[in-house]
Formats: structure tokens, sequence, C-alpha cells
């Protein structure tokens, strides 16, 4: 097929590029999504190892479980705040502390209804959450 050069104009106009290179920000943003549920999973088992609750073998067993449910709170919680944060430009090492404390505690009540929190379960879901939201924030930062 012969082109004239106002074909070859609009092909070049139309055309889509296949392999669309990702940008560093957006992989590194992509890997603290993944990260962050493992140590949410992780800090959550070893508090459970630590309180005599689980032994460490039980707690390898149950780590998958773990890492799939904190997955969801983020997926259902961390990813609007991260969304609400980035659009107002507030994704900051003591926003993201503080955020992942909230939606930690938030978490937990969600996950226990109709049932309270204890006041220990409170302290470890701030730990859980923060620790979480603070190695996002250190794996989102190293990618700007």
């Amino acid at each position: 097929m012969v082109m004239g050069k106002a074909d070859e104009q609009v092909y070049r106009k139309v055309q889509v590029p296949v392999g669309k290179e990702m940008k560093k920000s957006e992989a590194f943003t992509i890997a603290a999504f993944l990260v962050a549920p493992l140590v949410a999973a992780i800090v959550g088992s070893m508090l459970s190892v630590w309180s005599g609750q689980m032994s460490f073998l039980k707690v390898l067993d149950w780590l998958p479980i773990t890492y799939l449910v904190s997955a969801n709170v983020t997926i259902w919680l961390g990813l609007p705040t991260y969304f609400i944060f980035h659009r107002f430009n507030l994704i900051k090492w003591w926003s993201c502390l503080g955020a992942g404390a909230v939606l930690g505690v938030l978490s937990g009540v969600v996950m226990r209804y109709p049932s309270t929190l204890e006041f220990r379960q409170i302290e470890w879901n701030i730990l859980i959450g923060a620790s979480a939201t603070g190695t996002f924030w250190l794996i989102w930062r190293l990618g700007r």
C-alpha cells in the first residue's frame, strides 16, 4: 500500500504506543500498595506471637490470610485515603502515620463489630496501621 504525505501524517497521529513505559513514581506507588499490607500482616502476626496468643509456626500458617485481610483494608480504606491526600498534596510522613493510626483503629472496629475493642487492641491497631502507612510513605517517597 502506497501512502501519500497526508495519509502518513494521519497514520502517525492515530498510532497508539503499545509498550508504554511506566513512570518511576507509578511503579513505586504500586509497590508501596503491595508491600504495606505485608508489613501490616507481619507486624500483626508478630504482636500475636509476642503476646503469647499464637506460636510462631501457627503465625506462618496464618500469614497469607492476614495479608489478604490487610490487602482488603488497603483497597477499601487506604486507596481512597491516598487519592484524597494526593489530590490535596498531603502525602507527608506525618499525615501518613496519622491516617494509618486512624485507619488501623477503624478497621479494627469494623472487623470486630458488634463487640468493642479493648484498649490493648486499639494500641495494636494503631501500631499496625501506622507501621503499614509508614512503610507505604517510605517506598512512595523513594519513587519521587
